[in-house]
């Protein structure tokens, strides 16, 4: 078993390099549509943090998930500071 390979609460084995769209959302506790939206966003100029994490068969990677997220939190963060210094 490669060190991506998990089990979830159920017994079922998964890998978090390959994980489907509802895995994912599950696990970041989100649904899959905000998931979908998360990705339409971020092809958007105003809320670029940089690429959206996608596999090219279609797959999300838990790693890149969580580091896109990051880098989103604390670019929504900045602005927020940005914004409250102008205002």
């Amino acid at each position: 078993m490669s060190k991506a390979k998990h089990e979830d609460a159920d017994g079922q084995n998964f890998d978090t390099e390959r994980m489907t769209q509802e895995r994912c959302a599950d696990i970041l506790d989100i649904t899959p549509r905000t998931l979908r939206q998360w990705e339409k966003d971020a092809r958007a100029a105003e809320t670029f943090v940089g690429p959206f994490p996608r596999n090219r068969d279609g797959t999300y990677p838990l790693k890149g998930m969580l580091c896109w997220l990051m880098a989103r939190h604390l670019m929504e963060r900045l602005q927020g500071r940005r914004r409250g210094r102008n205002a």
